[in-house]
């Protein structure tokens, strides 16, 4: 019992909506595991929520006091309503039990009570924020907080950055309160559940799923996945969906163990191929995709960074900015590669300028330019030309040169069991060479 928590948090509630065995496992302090891209993304949250200050005025931050104790905190945050002062990270914690815990990014007095801001470092209103702000708002109308307003305040991907950084127009204020309002029942009895599953002292048993993974990864992936076989599971059969649930609740892991019978073409051959361990291969359609390249060939791939600000004139929030490529040009037929490449070296200027003369000057005038999954790269040479549209027309002659290479491996015209169910580049490169 000592080794429980005496309060839910809203991390905690969160976990807990997601699945009861997660909430335990956080209850009973299990050590939580998170990846670089998932403390990544929470970093970002923090900054994105520091740069939404900015926002509003003469606001009061708790993290500026020395003791940054969740009693001490709440008890100071309740001290300086009295000044109907806008205060940052204002943190509540209701005495009666269940004892909940819960810090408004931004809290606001309008005069006949309080908004609450939510910031979130995304482009939109996704369902687990409004989860989020329902339980501050169940928790602030426990303490007797009259709340007028609350919002979801997210980046404005519609703003493009022209010289400064324009904070309010960076943001997007979306009232929730109705929403929230209609969420307050449910809050209350997902409350009521999740104590009951703290007080539990056997493990829940709950079967592994597609929720472990959705909206995010949960920390405790790696204890309730360490069983999951690393090959030939029911997620190699592409597009498996929700049939896979199906599976897992039965304790089934295994390619094997799959009854072909509902699976479509596509994903029958890959079944067969896996059961009889063998390739495929499809020389007629391989042939005809070889038969449609011309020489010279260039074998073309970007690299791209995406930050959640817009740091050049004319981006905005979370643009695929290129910054280097890798091409490689082959004359003729049996000649040997010549290679070319780009990275930028200029820290702090737009490397896009840079980026599409280098290419331009790189590519010969005709021959067809190979790239993986054509989509990507196609997409950035269309936001450039939009950006500098003196380069457009020669942007568009590169476009029409285009062709997939992707196209026989998600066709599967290529197979191996070694692939694993994926057309992706990491997957097809190893079993090729």
């Amino acid at each position: 019992m000592a080794n429980k928590r005496s309060y839910i948090t809203k991390s905690g509630y969160l976990l807990g909506v997601k699945c009861e065995l997660a909430f335990h496992n956080w209850w009973n302090k299990v050590e939580a595991e998170y990846s670089e891209g998932a403390e990544a993304v929470m970093q970002a949250g923090t900054d994105i929520g520091k740069l939404a200050h900015s926002l509003v005025s003469d606001g009061i931050d708790m993290n500026l006091f020395p003791d940054q104790s969740p009693w001490k905190l709440a008890d100071k945050t309740l001290e300086l309503l009295n000044k109907h002062r806008v205060i940052f990270e204002a943190t509540f914690l209701t005495k009666q039990n269940p004892k909940l815990l819960c810090k408004v990014d931004i809290l606001i007095p309008d005069g006949k009570g309080w908004m609450i801001w939510e910031v979130k470092a995304t482009n939109s209103v996704k369902d687990e924020h409004l989860e989020d702000l329902a339980f501050q708002y169940y928790v602030l109308s426990a303490l007797g907080l009259k709340i007028t307003r609350a919002a979801i305040v997210h980046l404005n991907k519609e703003y493009i950055k022209n010289g400064a950084l324009d904070i309010k127009q960076l943001f997007t204020i979306s009232d929730q309160t109705q929403v929230v309002k209609n969420l307050q029942d449910s809050i209350q009895q997902n409350i009521f559940e999740l104590v009951a599953t703290g007080k539990l002292e056997k493990v829940p048993v709950i079967p592994i799923g597609s929720h472990c993974s959705t909206p995010y990864d949960c920390p405790y992936l790696y204890i309730c996945w360490k069983d999951f076989p690393e090959q030939d599971t029911i997620y190699t059969i592409p597009r498996i969906g929700a049939k896979a649930d199906i599976y897992l609740k039965k304790g089934m892991f295994n390619l094997s163990d799959i009854d072909p019978n509902i699976l479509s073409e596509n994903q029958k051959k890959i079944y067969d191929a896996h059961i009889a361990n063998t390739e495929i291969i499809d020389k007629p359609e391989i042939q005809s995709f070889i038969n449609g390249l011309q020489f010279p060939i260039h074998f073309l791939d970007f690299e791209t960074i995406m930050p959640a600000l817009p740091i050049w004139d004319g981006t905005h929030t979370y643009q695929q900015i290129p910054f280097q490529y890798s091409l490689h040009i082959v004359q003729k037929k049996g000649d040997a590669p010549q290679h070319f490449e780009f990275l930028d070296t200029a820290l702090g200027n737009d490397p896009r300028i840079q980026f599409i003369e280098q290419l331009l000057d790189d590519l010969q005038s005709s021959g067809t330019i190979l790239v993986y999954n054509k989509s990507f790269e196609e997409a950035r040479l269309k936001e450039i030309a939009i950006a500098f549209p003196k380069y457009e027309n020669a942007i568009i002659k590169v476009i029409n040169r285009i062709q997939d290479l992707w196209i026989p491996f998600r066709n599967f015209w290529f197979y191996h069991p070694d692939m694993q169910g994926s057309s992706s580049i990491k997957k097809v490169l190893p079993v090729l060479v």
